[in-house]
């Protein structure tokens, strides 16, 4: 299957959770929190994401690949 982010996200679920909480402004939560989603299986894809954090799918893509 051909994803669109990195597959491999180094990060557990819990850490990810921990770093969400300590993260000031809303643009690192919310590239905090992409990766939170797809690592815990919430959602599968750079689309999916993009619809819970309410912006455009290439927003979240460049959010991933910044991380």
């Amino acid at each position: 299957m051909k994803v669109n982010y990195p597959e491999r996200i180094d990060d557990t679920v819990s850490e990810l959770k921990i770093i969400m909480s300590q993260q000031r402004t809303v643009t690192n939560r919310q590239k905090v929190q992409a990766l939170y989603l797809l690592k815990s299986g919430l959602s599968h894809s750079i689309t999916d994401v993009a619809e819970v954090l309410g912006v455009h799918r290439i927003t979240v893509l460049a959010m991933v690949q910044t991380i």
